[in-house]
């Protein structure tokens, strides 16, 4: 019998994060999961539908289907100062931390 091969695998991570004053822990998405979201976000266009199906979709994977309903309930809310561009830096900070660089570019 041949040797076995065996691929252990990375755990899931997640992390704490404050999001413009809440709490809330997040989990990175897998990288080919998060690349299917970026082309689903480029084919959205100008098309908001599509654009919000496709936020949906992105804060469903970072914060998790139970909490995901809350942030974008935040984001549409005219009182509340999260704005996308939040959304987009903890992108880019989670983005970085996978990467090992600690420090996000602009």
């Amino acid at each position: 019998m041949a040797d076995k091969i065996v691929i252990p695998g990375k755990p899931r991570t997640s992390h704490n994060v404050e999001l413009v004053g809440v709490d809330y822990r997040v989990f990175p998405p897998k990288a080919l999961v998060a690349m299917d979201l970026q082309r689903q976000l480029t084919a959205a266009g100008d098309e908001p539908e599509k654009l919000v199906e496709a936020l949906e979709s992105l804060l469903a994977l970072l914060f998790g289907r139970k909490v995901a309903p809350t942030v974008l309930d935040r984001l549409k809310d005219p009182e509340d100062d999260l704005e996308l561009d939040d959304v987009m830096e903890l992108i880019k900070h989670l983005l970085s931390r996978a990467s090992g660089d600690d420090t996000p570019t602009s």
